[in-house]
């Protein structure tokens, strides 16, 4: 920031920070190598046998390209930093029910045991790196984003559905 804030000269370097929280939303290459993809991929598959008891706020994709674009064009977000996340935090487990309530059978929506998360955690990287989560909620204010950019984030349901069912496409090809 010390170079954005000691320009000088009529052409200033323009700048806005957008913060997403972990992005879900439909894949526009089928590349399923992304944190959330390979998750979505692994519930809706039936690979996830237990969720963790955690809480996020979560970001669509979709919302996270509109407000760099909208960004881009709104002179009130220059210097400032916008976070696109969901309007409140969300259950893993939550993401589980919309599945099967639409149709994703394979999804199991019990909750893990969180001692038994962490005693994984020693023999596994992937539950190493979600204790972080485990018992905690992920909150964030988005006002400023949704005032500036006149702007709400996309349904959550809606999220979750379109994330699984683009998964979902991929995974056949």
């Amino acid at each position: 920031m010390g170079i954005y804030k000691n320009q000088a000269g009529e052409n200033k370097l323009e700048l806005v920070v957008v913060n997403p929280g972990p992005i879900y939303g439909p894949t526009l290459t089928g590349n399923l190598a992304t944190e959330a993809m390979d998750f979505f991929k692994k519930l809706i598959t039936g690979q996830v046998p237990m969720l963790p008891k955690a809480y996020s706020v979560m970001s669509d994709v979709r919302d996270v390209a509109t407000i760099h674009v909208s960004a881009l064009e709104n002179e009130k977000a220059n210097g400032k930093r916008f976070i696109v996340t969901s309007v409140k935090p969300y259950a893993i487990q939550e993401i589980a029910k919309i599945l099967k309530a639409n149709g994703y059978d394979k999804v199991s929506t019990r909750l893990a045991p969180t001692f038994l998360l962490k005693f994984m955690a020693n023999f596994n990287d992937e539950m190493k790196g979600m204790l972080p989560f485990v018992g905690n909620t992920i909150e964030a204010d988005i006002s400023n984003t949704m005032k500036t950019f006149n702007w709400t984030p996309i349904n959550f349901e809606k999220t979750v559905i379109d994330t699984a069912k683009s998964v979902e496409k991929a995974i056949k090809k």
